[in-house]
């Protein structure tokens, strides 16, 4: 199959494959189903690519399509999920952020967005955003119930993220990824939620009247996240740094100085200051809940690069509006990245921005063979 890849010196490749997603595209092909799969990896130049610039992608399309056919199923999957993973200004270091997109038409979507930190946090969460979705598709395979898949496979992923630490593949022991993933059953009309870190998920109506948060920040000066890092074994502290953030540090000394209570990778953080990678998962009934209103909804999914200076009705409201009449998702999403971007560079006086990513996601009301991509 042709590969589709953004980013010198990658052409070769098999998409889909790299992916590890080749059972789904057959099954989806027997089917005469449309499915693509978007993937973010680190870029080509790393830390000499421009700020603001879109990070490297792979895209994976139905078995031996032609050109025209790959173009076509881009832009069906455009019609309902936009994205965007721009490098921040920070000339020393590669984007550490990713996405995950995979969605099978009439069937279901699975979304991901992962930001990476620590010195090598771009190859944890590169890691995370090709495996954490192969595991998780296993277990549903399997028969699991989806809730249950994703804390199961957030177990699995840290273990596999320390056995590669441990063997030296890449070193996770200071450096880790949030991750927060959405799971549209599209026969059920059920939507699961599940994340570790500060990547936050609203939902929205499309009409703009309603607005809700899906995830809550791991913080680590929340009740209940304090609690758990100081009653883990061996405890973990929460010391307020002085500035802006509450950190967790080992009860033995002051590191590693994470300002979040939940993560991947971060092996340190895990043995000794009491970290985890459990995740919340909430589970939505789209048919009767009012969870972002009760007709056409919007899913957004982004890095903290976006929320640090936007709440979230602000946000909402951006992306809606760039979005436009004719639902234009990625230029939504982008316009959302930009202004979160643009905040940045503000409040640091051009100095410095995060790096930003988003997934925005047309959530409809209206009958699957309508808008199968929703």
């Amino acid at each position: 199959m042709p590969a589709a890849a953004k980013g010198k010196g990658k052409g070769d490749e098999d998409p889909v494959a790299t992916l590890g997603l080749e059972e789904y595209f057959k099954a989806a092909a027997e089917g005469s189903k449309r499915v693509v799969a978007v993937a973010s990896r680190t870029d080509e130049l790393k830390e000499k690519k421009r700020a603001f610039a879109t990070k490297d992608e792979i895209i994976g399309y139905g078995l031996g399509m032609s050109k025209e056919e790959q173009a076509q199923s881009k832009a069906w999957l455009q019609s309902s999920v936009g994205w965007t993973c721009n490098k921040g200004k920070k000339p020393e270091q590669a984007n550490q952020d990713c996405f995950s997109i995979l969605v099978v038409e009439g069937d279901f979507a699975l979304y991901g967005v992962y930001d990476g930190h620590g010195p090598l946090g771009h190859f944890v969460s590169e890691y995370a955003c090709k495996t954490l979705p192969q595991l998780f598709l296993q277990k549903i395979k399997d028969g699991e119930d989806p809730g249950k898949a994703f804390a199961v496979c957030f177990s699995e992923i840290q273990k596999l993220i320390e056995g590669k630490s441990e063997a030296k593949e890449f070193d996770a022991e200071m450096s880790g990824t949030t991750c927060t993933m959405a799971y549209h059953c599209m026969k059920s009309q059920k939507l699961w939620l599940s994340h570790v870190g500060d990547s936050r998920s609203i939902m929205g109506s499309a009409a703009g009247d309603k607005v809700d948060a899906l995830t809550i920040d791991h913080k680590p000066d929340l009740e209940k996240e304090r609690k758990r890092i100081e009653s883990a074994d061996p405890p973990g502290r929460v010391i307020f740094d002085g500035f802006f953030n509450h950190r967790v540090f080992a009860k033995t000394g002051m590191y590693p100085g994470l300002n979040m209570s939940r993560a991947l990778g971060d092996c340190v953080a895990h043995r000794m200051a009491g970290l985890t990678a459990e995740p919340d998962v909430l589970e939505i009934d789209l048919a009767t809940t009012d969870l972002g209103g009760t007709s056409d909804r919007m899913l957004i999914l982004c890095t903290d690069g976006v929320w640090e200076f936007i709440e979230d009705g602000e946000a909402f409201s951006v992306a809606l509006k760039a979005a436009g009449a004719d639902g234009n998702l990625g230029k939504g999403i982008g316009a959302l990245g930009k202004l979160g971007y643009d905040r940045w560079l503000q409040d640091s006086d051009n100095e410095i921005s995060d790096d930003i990513t988003g997934i925005m996601v047309r959530l409809s009301q209206r009958a699957e063979d309508e808008h199968p991509a929703a």
